[in-house]
């Protein structure tokens, strides 16, 4: 309850968007740091403008998720869009299982 009621009420506030964007950050690092590490190594070592245009189309596809959850998160405080959560669920999670299938492929 802590945690939900202090997402709500920071939530619409810029340093609170800030804050919670650290946080996430936290979650993130596990998962993209080897990869990232390769890149910035290949990028430092190399220098070539294509190993750049790598480093970041990388930070791009790790920021994209990020920033749809913020939208997404954002238009779910207005009361129009809370009569439609149900299906905004069902969406969301039909798109998580198309994805899922997209990288096992």
């Amino acid at each position: 309850n802590y945690f939900q009621s202090s997402a709500r009420k920071y939530a619409g506030t810029l340093g609170g968007v800030f804050f919670l964007g650290i946080l996430f950050s936290f979650v993130k690092v596990p998962c993209t740091a080897p990869m990232l590490l390769v890149l910035l190594n290949k990028t430092i070592t190399n220098g070539t403008v294509n190993d750049l245009a790598l480093l970041l189309a990388f930070s791009g596809g790790v920021l994209t998720p990020f920033i749809g959850v913020g939208m997404i998160g954002g238009y779910t405080l207005s009361k129009q869009i809370r009569s439609y959560k149900m299906y905004l669920k069902k969406i969301s999670g039909f798109v998580l299982i198309l994805l899922g299938l997209w990288i096992m492929a």
